[in-house]
């Protein structure tokens, strides 16, 4: 191979791999565009004081409420 067919194959290459990560920027952009115009909604919807179902990880997550933990002789103590 002389050096002019390896710059053909390289500027062949060059486009799909444009291509592919122009794909993979904006599709993550529209992605996190999604994510925060939600979040957005669902926090304007709470200061308004709607009802926001939650998923069983945010229940998991909340903060505040009742616990329960043992100290180091196996008794339980709590809130």
């Amino acid at each position: 191979m002389d050096e002019k067919d390896e710059t053909s194959f390289q500027d062949t290459n060059m486009g799909l791999k444009v291509l592919a990560y122009s794909v993979l920027v904006f599709g993550s952009l529209y992605f996190v565009h999604y994510r925060m115009e939600k979040l957005v909604k669902e926090r304007k919807a709470m200061r308004e004081g709607a009802e926001v179902e939650l998923t069983e990880k945010d229940k998991i997550n909340a903060v505040g409420g009742t616990w329960l933990l043992k100290d180091l002789q196996g008794r339980d103590f709590g809130s």
